[in-house]
């Protein structure tokens, strides 16, 4: 009998170090999980324009890399104009006045970036 209680009280000690082990690496994890990587998207800049005629533009010169143009409307329908070195591209929504457009440019060395809403 006493041989039964050892087995037993050091599979309960060794199951209790498991879980705790365990449950270590699961915060560790999600700690790591949560924090910012160097790949994140980022803001580069943020504008907002009046529209007071039939278009307004706003050019910027950024670096190479890969961009997200996000257009929100508010109580207007707009028509996206992207312009980037080599690329030209449209958009416009379907949803009247509100909503949400997006354009991906990738510029593949330093250039300006030109978005007009029409």
């Amino acid at each position: 009998m006493s041989v039964r209680v050892r087995v037993v009280t050091h599979i309960k000690s060794s199951l209790r170090t498991h879980a705790l082990a365990v449950s270590c690496a699961a915060i560790l994890l999600a700690l790591a999980g949560c924090t910012a990587s160097n790949n994140d998207p980022r803001a580069v800049f943020g504008s907002d324009l009046a529209i007071d005629g039939p278009q307004v533009s706003l050019s910027r010169a950024l670096d190479a890399g890969v961009y997200l143009v996000e257009v929100r409307e508010r109580d207007i329908d707009v028509r996206l104009v992207v312009d980037a070195p080599g690329s030209h591209s449209e958009a416009e929504d379907d949803v009247p006045r509100h909503g949400v457009l997006y354009k991906i440019v990738s510029l593949r060395s330093a250039g300006e970036l030109r978005v007009t809403a029409r």
